[in-house]
């Protein structure tokens, strides 16, 4: 019989491959702008942050855990020549939950002009959302367009986003063509 693991290890095990300072930000929700500062300070003094995955690990981190501190997440990337798609990613999911959506489509945006980088499902799911949040009567339906012709219709979290933003949108024809 397999053994059974416990609440801390399996918290320890998402933290596999993640530097530890950037598990700290994770584990620990009520850290404050001070904090995430002083843990930035800590990153670069030691050269960290040149390295693009741990960049992108420690903006995603601030994002996505601490939504309050979203603008120090969006200051951190905005220091950085070469963000991942990893990065941008998070940066549109954490901005599509937000109270500013519409800042989604800058990231898109980067995304779309890079020339190593393309638009993957959880892109077009994540925006999507911003969509729906944002009632884009005129957004939703070329965000639509432009995951067809990357070829995402297919992916289920994106069909199920558009399916909800175009109840959001009140166009249930749309949401029903989805399914067909």
């Amino acid at each position: 019989m397999p053994k059974q693991l416990h609440f801390e290890e399996m918290t320890s095990l998402r933290c596999v491959g993640k530097h530890p300072t950037i598990s700290l930000i994770q584990s620990c929700t009520k850290v404050r702008l001070r904090e995430i500062k002083q843990i930035h300070t800590q990153l670069l003094i030691n050269g960290l942050l040149r390295d693009p995955y741990l960049l992108g690990q420690f903006v995603a981190s601030i994002a996505l855990s601490h939504p309050n501190n979203l603008e120090y997440s969006n200051h951190v990337l905005n220091q950085c020549e070469h963000p991942n798609l990893f990065t941008l990613n998070c940066m549109i999911r954490a901005h599509s939950k937000s109270s500013t959506p519409q800042k989604s489509f800058h990231f898109y945006n980067k995304i779309l002009h890079s020339p190593t980088m393309f638009p993957d499902n959880y892109t077009f799911t994540f925006l999507v959302r911003a969509c729906a949040q944002m009632l884009a009567y005129g957004s939703g339906p070329a965000v639509h367009g432009a995951l067809l012709k990357h070829c995402f219709e297919d992916d289920p979290h994106v069909q199920s986003g558009l399916i909800f933003m175009y109840a959001e949108l009140g166009n249930l024809a749309s949401a029903r063509m989805v399914f067909w």
